[in-house]
């Protein structure tokens, strides 16, 4: 014969079961959203990504892509993760930091006048403006350096979506300055 238990019914075990998967669903969401900002924040996990000429230092978590420049340049780097990405350009010309600086002081984007600076061998300059990043297209901010060889320059776009400015833009610019030519 058998016994209906009075206790626990069969709804409220599987109510139980589906609020443990949502809760654990929760948790892996939020630790995997982290994943992201720690390995980009952990410098010791940084690796070398070479490219036919040059190399930079960036997170494992930013994988290399196929990317290209619409402006001209020769596209000899890409990499991308959720929320940021890295483009490394050449351009063909003799130019001085003084020619970059230049040309970037009398740009403006979005109607907001560029303010170039020196940080070593680079200039540097950041903006506000659309990104595509991952599989978003979202408010940004970008980080570009320029670094100026022979007869040729090279221009390392960073980019991050503008939520994640604040906590990245320290860590773009190193990458930035990571750049060296082989």
């Amino acid at each position: 014969m058998k016994m209906n238990n009075p206790g626990v019914s069969q709804k409220v075990i599987s109510g139980i079961i589906t609020a443990v998967i949502v809760v654990v669903g929760i948790v892996i969401g939020f630790w995997s959203a982290g994943k992201e900002d720690r390995s980009i924040k952990n410098t010791d996990k940084y690796e070398e990504q070479s490219m036919s000429e040059c190399s930079i230092m960036l997170p494992d978590v930013l994988e290399s892509e196929k990317g290209q420049n619409p402006a001209g340049g020769k596209c000899i780097g890409f990499f991308t993760c959720e929320n940021a990405a890295v483009s490394v350009d050449v351009y063909s010309g003799s130019f001085t930091q003084e020619d970059i600086i230049h040309s970037l002081e009398n740009r403006s984007i979005n109607g907001v006048k560029l303010e170039p600076r020196v940080e070593g061998n680079f200039v540097i300059a950041d903006y506000k403006s659309q990104v595509i990043v991952g599989s978003k297209n979202e408010d940004g901010h970008y980080v570009v350096g320029y670094y100026i060889a022979e007869d040729k320059y090279y221009e390392i776009t960073t980019s991050c979506l503008s939520g994640k400015y604040d906590d990245y833009k320290s860590y773009m610019e190193d990458w930035i300055t990571s750049f060296k030519l082989s």
